[in-house]
C-alpha cells in the first residue's frame, strides 16, 4: 500500500485490485483515531509505502515489541480481527463491514467477529488517540 492510497483530506484509504488479497477495490473510511495517528506520520512523498519494513523485518519488530511488554506470541491477524470486532461493535452494519474487509458472504464476519466484543470495550478502543492531546504516549 502507497501513501498515495490514503486521502486523508477525504478520510478515505483506497485498497487496490492488485494489492487486495480478494483481488476486489475497496474504499475504506478512516476512523478519528486512525486519522490522527496517519498524521503524525505523513512521509515527504506519495509514492512512498506506507509500510516500509520486509515481512521478515516486521516479524522481527512484532515479535520484539511483544516480547517486551509481555505478552507472549502475536496473534494471527490479531490486529484485523480486533478492528472487525470493535467495528461491528459500534456500528452493528454487517453488509458495511463485509465491503470494508472484502468478504464475498457475511459467513466469516458471523463466525468471527459477532458479540466477540461489548459494546464498551469497543467505545474504549474507538477511543484511543495518539500524539500531545491523545491518550496514547508515543
Amino acid at each position: 500500500m502507497l501513501w498515495s492510497d490514503i486521502s486523508l483530506s477525504e478520510k478515505l484509504v483506497t485498497v487496490r485490485h492488485n494489492v487486495s488479497k480478494t483481488k476486489t477495490r475497496r474504499l475504506i473510511p478512516l476512523s478519528e483515531n486512525a486519522l490522527q495517528r496517519l498524521l503524525l506520520c505523513q512521509p515527504s512523498s506519495p509514492s512512498a509505502k506506507v509500510q516500509q519494513w520486509s515481512p521478515d523485518a516486521l516479524r522481527k519488530r512484532r515479535r520484539a515489541l511483544w516480547e517486551r511488554v509481555g505478552k507472549g506470541e502475536w496473534v494471527h491477524s490479531g490486529m484485523r480481527h480486533t478492528f472487525c470486532s470493535c467495528w461491528l461493535a459500534a456500528h452493528k452494519d454487517v453488509n458495511v463491514l463485509r465491503e470494508h474487509m472484502g468478504h464475498k458472504t457475511n459467513d466469516m464476519i458471523y463466525n468471527n467477529y459477532k458479540r466477540t466484543v461489548e459494546i464498551a470495550e469497543a467505545e474504549r478502543f474507538w477511543s484511543i488517540f495518539p500524539g500531545k492531546g491523545g491518550n496514547v504516549s508515543e
